[in-house]
């Protein structure tokens, strides 16, 4: 049903690529969900990192200054933890605790801070650059699509407030 209304607001853009898209997704991912997902979760050489698997803001701990600034965090519950992309985290986070706009509006800000902070504190640990995390999206970035999809109805059955469109 969701992606039926996203074929729609495209068709009424004349969004014929995206269109294509998301019939291939219907037809090449969800047809078979669980093997998709079983292929897609194969760790690739250089990229492979240890992943949190369940990286939320409900999985972090914050720290705050006096001024009420947070000033460090701490991940827990590693019960889902694995060897895979850093786009598993990355793209669950970003499409589970940031809205559409947000997204929109600053996506690519928000992944060169991701790219220049790995950099400034790996040291002599090689790290991806921009152009390779934005490699792993295109080719993994469904991966947190899909898991934020699973909590979605969750999500909007508990919280009335939440505007379903919108979502």
């Amino acid at each position: 049903m969701a992606l039926d209304r996203l074929k729609e607001r495209h068709v009424a853009g004349d969004g014929c690529g995206e269109i294509d898209w998301i019939s291939w997704f219907q037809s090449e991912l969800l047809a078979d969900s669980m093997q998709s997902l079983k292929r897609k979760v194969v760790p690739v050489e250089p990229m492979a990192v240890l992943c949190h698997g369940d990286f939320n803001r409900n999985n972090l701990l914050f720290q705050y200054d006096d001024s009420g600034r947070p000033v460090d965090s701490l991940a827990y519950d590693m019960a889902t933890i694995r060897y895979w992309s850093p786009v598993l985290d990355l793209s669950f986070f970003l499409y589970m605790n940031a809205d559409r706009r947000t997204r929109d509006d600053h996506w690519d800000t928000l992944l060169d801070v991701y790219c220049s902070t790995l950099a400034a504190v790996a040291g002599d640990v090689r790290v991806p650059g921009r152009d390779q995390l934005d490699s792993e999206i295109r080719e993994y970035g469904f991966y947190g699509l899909a898991h934020v999809s699973y909590f979605a109805g969750i999500i909007l059955e508990e919280t009335a407030q939440v505007d379903c469109d919108e979502f």
